[in-house]
Order: C-alpha cells, then sequence, then structure tokens
C-alpha cells in the first residue's frame, strides 16, 4: 500500500484584463481585474513495483477542450520525452464561470469570446504542463486515504421539474435530489503527514453571477485557497484539490437567493472547505492494490445500444450532435435569450416544422436550434469524445467530458460498481468536465421535460444509456 506520490502547483490566470470570460456565454462579459488567481493542480501516482503512473489535474477553469490537452502532453513530451501518455493522465475542470475563454478548437465557443486566442490555449497549457512536472519532480512515498462524509445544505437542485420526471422509486433510494457525499483522498508522506487532498463534489462555479467583471476560482478555487491556507506548515506546501462531478442541475445557491455575489461565494466556498478539513482529521480507509488506467475515444453519433436478447422494441439509438431551444434560454443561474423558454417541448409547444426531419424525429422532444455537429466544413462541437477510467486500489475514477445532472451520476456510479465489483473496486468517484467538453447529460425522462440541460444534451433522449454502455465496456477491458 506504498505509491509514489507527487503534488503540483501552477499559475494559469493569464492576462487580467480585457479577457473575454467563458461560463455564460455573454460576450459583455470581460474580464477588468482579479479577485483571485487561478491555478492548476496536479496529483501524480506511481506504483512502486510495477511502475504503472497517472496523473489527474484539477484545473480552475470553466471548461477543458481536447485541443488543450493536446497541447499540455505535447509541452510533457519536449521536457520528459515518453514519459506522459494521453491515457495516464486526466485533466478536468472545476467549471468556474470567472476564467478566460478563446482556447477551443471548436467554433462554439469562441463565438462570445470574440475569437480564438493563441495566447490563452499556450499560457494554460503551459501552466497546466508545468504543475505535472512540479508533482513529477517532488514526488515521495506514501500512502493514500480514502474518506467520505455528507455535507447538507451546500448544494440545490435548480432543474426540479426535470428531476422529478425521474421514477419515485429511484428518486427514493437517495433521500435528496442532489448527491451530498463528498468523497476525498488524503495522500500522506511515510511519517504520516498530510501533504495534500483530493476531494469530489457536485456543485456548480457558479456563485459568481454574469455581472462579475473579475477572475476568479469561484467557490472550489476559494474552498482550496483555504484548505491549503490552513494546512501548509512545518515546510509542508498541502496542496487541494477540489473537483468537479456530477453538478449538471446543481446549484450553490437557492434560486430566490438575493445574496451579494462575493459572500455567496464566502459561504459556499466555506462549507465545502469545513467538510474537507473534517475528512482530512478522520479515520479513512487506506488504499491498496493496482493503480491501472484505461482511456478510449468514441464517436457518439448513431450508436445503436445494447439490449437484452429477448427485447422486441424498436432500436434505439444516439443522434447527430445538436442543441435546443432550451440550451438557449440558459438556466435558473443564468437567463439566456428571452425569446426561448426551459419547457419547450417539440409538437407540444412548438410546431411539427422542421428544415431536418429526420434528425429531429431522432431528437424526440428537443427542437433543434444548432446542428452543430453537423455544421460544414468543421463541427462546432465535438462529435468524438474520451471515456477514462482510473484505478486506484479499490477505488475507481470514472472521467467524463460532460456535465451530468445528478440522477445520471447516480445511475453511472450504480453501473460502474456493479461492473467493477469483481475487479475490487468498492467506491466510485466521477470526475466531469474531464479530458473535452461535450455539454450535458440527462436521464431519459429528465430529457423528456426539456429545461435548459436536456436541450443541452447533445446526442439524444438516449444519450446517459449509450454512455453507460461504453462505461460497462471499458470497465470490462481494464479487467483484462
Amino acid at each position: 500500500d506504498v505509491y509514489q506520490i507527487g503534488l503540483g502547483k501552477a499559475d494559469i490566470t493569464g492576462a487580467l484584463s480585457g479577457r473575454s470570460m467563458l461560463g455564460y456565454a455573454d460576450p459583455l462579459q470581460r474580464s477588468q481585474g482579479l479577485h483571485m488567481r487561478l491555478w492548476s493542480r496536479a496529483l501524480y501516482l506511481k506504483e512502486v513495483c510495477s511502475h504503472t503512473k497517472s496523473v489527474m489535474v484539477i484545473a480552475d477553469l470553466g471548461l477543458i477542450f481536447a485541443n488543450l490537452k493536446d497541447e499540455v502532453l505535447k509541452k510533457l513530451d519536449h521536457r520528459y520525452p515518453g514519459v506522459f501518455h494521453s491515457g495516464d493522465v486526466m485533466i478536468s475542470a472545476t467549471h468556474t464561470h470567472s476564467s478566460g475563454g478563446g482556447y477551443s478548437a471548436h467554433a462554439l465557443y469562441n463565438i462570445t469570446t470574440l475569437g480564438f486566442d493563441q495566447n490563452a490555449l499556450e499560457g494554460t497549457a503551459d501552466g497546466i504542463a508545468q504543475s505535472i512536472v512540479k508533482a513529477y519532480e517532488t514526488s515521495f512515498l506514501g500512502g493514500i486515504e480514502f474518506h467520505k462524509g455528507e455535507l447538507k445544505g451546500a448544494q440545490f437542485n435548480r432543474s426540479i421539474e426535470a428531476y422529478l420526471q425521474n421514477p419515485k422509486a429511484e428518486r427514493d433510494l437517495y433521500g435528496s435530489d442532489v448527491d451530498r457525499e463528498m468523497q476525498m483522498l488524503v495522500l500522506k508522506d511515510e511519517q504520516g503527514r498530510a501533504r495534500g487532498s483530493w476531494n469530489w463534489f457536485p456543485v456548480h462555479g457558479v456563485s459568481l453571477s454574469a455581472k462579475n467583471r473579475l477572475l476568479s476560482g469561484d467557490n472550489k478555487g476559494l474552498a482550496a485557497y483555504q484548505l491549503e491556507r490552513v494546512n501548509s506548515r512545518d515546510g509542508i506546501d498541502f496542496i487541494a484539490g477540489f473537483v468537479q462531478s456530477h453538478s449538471g442541475d446543481v446549484s450553490p445557491y437557492e434560486m430566490d437567493d438575493q445574496t451579494e455575489d462575493f459572500l455567496r461565494n464566502e459561504q459556499s466556498a466555506a462549507k465545502q472547505y469545513l467538510k474537507a478539513e473534517e475528512l482530512l482529521e478522520s479515520p479513512g480507509k487506506r488504499l491498496s492494490g493496482p493503480l491501472q488506467g484505461i482511456l478510449k475515444t468514441f464517436d457518439l453519433r448513431n450508436r445503436i445500444l445494447s439490449r437484452a436478447p429477448d427485447d422486441k422494441g424498436p432500436l434505439r439509438k444516439t443522434c447527430e450532435g445538436t442543441l435546443g431551444v432550451t440550451f438557449a434560454a440558459g438556466t435558473e443561474n443564468g437567463r439566456g435569450l428571452t425569446i426561448f423558454h426551459e419547457g419547450t417541448v417539440y409538437g407540444r409547444d412548438w410546431p411539427r416544422w422542421t428544415l431536418i426531419p429526420e434528425e429531429q424525429d431522432c431528437q424526440a422532444e428537443k427542437v433543434i436550434l444548432l446542428p452543430t455537429g453537423l455544421m460544414k466544413p468543421y463541427a462546432w462541437t465535438a462529435n468524438v469524445a474520451p471515456f477514462q477510467i482510473l484505478r486506484i486500489g479499490s477505488l475507481a475514477v470514472v472521467a467524463v467530458p460532460f456535465e451530468m445532472t445528478t440522477m445520471a451520476g447516480m445511475r453511472l456510479k450504480k453501473t460502474m460498481l456493479a461492473a467493477l465489483k469483481d475487479q475490487g473496486i468498492e467506491d466510485v468517484v466521477i470526475s466531469a468536465l474531464a479530458n473535452d467538453y461535450l455539454h450535458y447529460v440527462t436521464t431519459r425522462e429528465e430529457y423528456a421535460a426539456q429545461a435548459y440541460e436536456g436541450g443541452s444534451n447533445l446526442f439524444g433522449p438516449w444519450s446517459l444509456d449509450a454512455y453507460l454502455d461504453i462505461l460497462d465496456q471499458l470497465a470490462h477491458e481494464l479487467g483484462r
């Protein structure tokens, strides 16, 4: 149960003024200064006997894109040729809505940032690579503990009408319309001193509204700063990763909350920081066993779903990537175009008229607004997605490039626990917004309600089921 462990941190703030910000898709939201610096934090792990290694990065960014990860890997390969490979490295975003944008290779995300910014891409990739290098170069022998506990009062389901479409029996299993569990790794050296922590907790990075003009890590960035400040002592530079999980429908505040932005941010950060501190001081489960990883990319268009041999119903499949009118309507945390409204269903609230009937039929309740995956000569959103599983002893970290709703995340955890049980996996965590970005994933029932999250579900009503098929396949490949 001894691993080689490294922790690293590097600045990715970039230019402070005049930058288009990423998250609310508001072209008027341009940075005018700094609330707090943005960081990339890296956790490097290596199994002592087999020498297999993995890197997890959490960056104070709105989104991660595949071209950003590619740029990071290029920089790492220049520094350490042949050491780091895509399958070893997991990069995810805290999903702050107060970081700079303009670094995506896909057009949709550069429209409101007024174009692509090569400096933003280079600078961000430099910082992320630097954090990994620091973790790699300062590694030590130590142990990994897994902790978990419930945090109440820090999350609010912002899409409750859609959530309530899920079967009551399924909702009753969890007793809450959000997942309140914080899951955390504590990284200790051979003297038993905590050198860092890495936690997963689902809550959106929207404590600061679209009116904000200061670059900020939002609630997770501030929580990490507080935990690091309190635990950095006696020569230890403590590093705390606050990772985003299945927060697709999870707000850090109630919808009628009128608290001032920065106070609201402090309140959300304090709840997460104090829970992490409590877990840090409580006994955890020492992880032991193999360090394994698998990463594969899949084209998500027109995938036929698996089904039982006795299922004689119609074939279910995914669609081409499109965004609906309820995507443009925005969320309770940030309204979009006022001509569109959440809950708009094709054929009920919207006339049965379309220029792409076959695709509209596939998308069912969603009214297609932007066929982003069909744009020529280049798609505006990704059609190919990376799925990754990292095993640390009895823990599986599942990395997906989506924002998953609460129930979509619970179904993923349940599926993965069942698929990995025979391999000795006892706990599953979800690293969302990882390695690329392909918008939202809802359950089939939530999709039918066509709230913002359903309208942002690119590949249609059966997306979640298709992704669970993929992950089930990956889980069995990991075992081989």
